[in-house]
Parts: structure tokens; sequence; C-alpha cells
């Protein structure tokens, strides 16, 4: 899958979409939104987007920098 987006820098955050073939192998939008809230943590969400528009969570990475 090929994402596209955008980074928002009040809210430190990127948000890129995509579609692909979802877990039934129909095609399917995707949303991930990368967040920075500060230099030492990241966090990553993957979300499906439903027929509705709504989006639904799929997973979620915590980034942490080793210290």
């Amino acid at each position: 899958m090929r994402f596209e987006g955008t980074y928002d820098e009040k809210s430190k955050t990127i948000t890129s979409t995509a579609t692909g073939k979802g877990p039934d192998g129909q095609p399917a939008k995707y949303k991930n939104t990368t967040t920075y809230p500060d230099k030492d943590h990241q966090t990553f969400k993957m979300y499906l987007v439903g027929p509705d528009g709504k989006d639904s969570l799929m997973m979620t990475i915590e980034y942490s920098r080793k210290k």
C-alpha cells in the first residue's frame, strides 16, 4: 500500500490514508496517524475506515527512545 498524508505542526501529527485489501480480501480504506509528543516518544495508530466513514482502531504502537 502507498499512504499519502499531511503533517499538522500544531498537533505534531502525521495523518495519512491509503486504499488496499482489507482483512476479507476486498478493497478497504486505511488511515494512519503518528504523533510526536516530544523528541523521545512517538505513537503510531492504524485504523480501518468503515463504509460509514467511521475509524476502527486496528493497532497502536508506542515508541520510546532508549537512553
